[in-house]
């Protein structure tokens, strides 16, 4: 897939360290979400061991946890994050009809019928066969004629 580019860069004023740049950054809240990563200290260690990781987000030397939390904070503060993902969206399902199904598991409640015991059965009292039931070699035994 290709990578939607990002519009924030940051300049160099000329002195001091060059600054990172927010796509890094970006790249890091992605794989936070996709390795399901929970906390910024863990994704640091992460970058810190995994070279493939850190040169899947950009970086060549992994920043310290204040530098992480300065740019989570200036990039949470733009609509940067909504408008990369819509780009991404928009890309992977570029003319193709995306269908979604909705299921409600809400509870709901249905009119119980009480069932009729056989004892319950007025033709059954009637008889006197409350307690007998019927069974099927009564039903399907022919009476044998002696001869």
């Amino acid at each position: 897939m290709e990578e939607v580019q990002i519009p924030i860069l940051r300049g160099y004023a000329g002195t001091g360290r060059k600054p990172y740049q927010y796509q890094p950054f970006i790249r890091c809240v992605w794989a936070k979400c996709f390795f399901k990563i929970s906390t910024d200290t863990e994704l640091i260690r992460r970058l810190k061991t995994d070279s493939t990781l850190r040169l899947l987000c950009g970086f060549e030397k992994v920043p310290g946890k204040s530098t992480f939390s300065r740019n989570f904070g200036a990039l949470s503060k733009t609509t940067i994050m909504k408008e990369t993902l819509d780009k991404l969206v928009l890309k992977a399902h570029a003319g193709q009809v995306v269908y979604h199904v909705s299921r409600d598991s809400t509870a709901i409640e249905a009119q119980k019928k009480e069932k009729k015991s056989r004892v319950d059965d007025p033709r059954r009292e009637k008889s006197g066969l409350q307690s007998q039931k019927p069974r099927l070699r009564d039903k399907c035994v022919k009476p044998r004629k002696n001869h």
